[in-house]
């Protein structure tokens, strides 16, 4: 991924929040991530390769367990030499990848 796409990105949150609606994903009582619908074509979402019904895991090792911890780890991107993105697909961890490239 270009860094330069990741910071055209991330400084428009509200863009990126409209991309895809996003809501907490609880499992036995607690939260454990958080699930993607509605993904619009050519958004970030796309481009990552998540899926509607995905539930984030976790990004650059930050658990997605609340509100503050999404932020952190969106907020630590920029910095970044890499993107890692766990999610539950159809009940199974999958594993995405991404260089970072100046």
């Amino acid at each position: 991924l270009p860094r330069n796409f990741l910071q055209k990105v991330t400084q428009r949150l509200d863009v990126v929040a409209s991309q895809a609606a996003i809501v907490p994903y609880f499992q036995k009582g607690r939260s454990a991530g958080f699930r993607i619908y509605h993904i619009r074509r050519n958004s970030l979402y796309k481009k990552l390769g998540l899926r509607n019904g995905d539930v984030i895991k976790r990004i650059n090792g930050y658990e997605f367990t609340s509100p503050q911890k999404a932020l952190e780890a969106y907020s630590n991107l920029m910095s970044a030499p890499n993107l890692s993105v766990e999610v539950v697909r159809k009940g199974k961890l999958k594993s995405f990848s991404y260089d970072i490239k100046d």
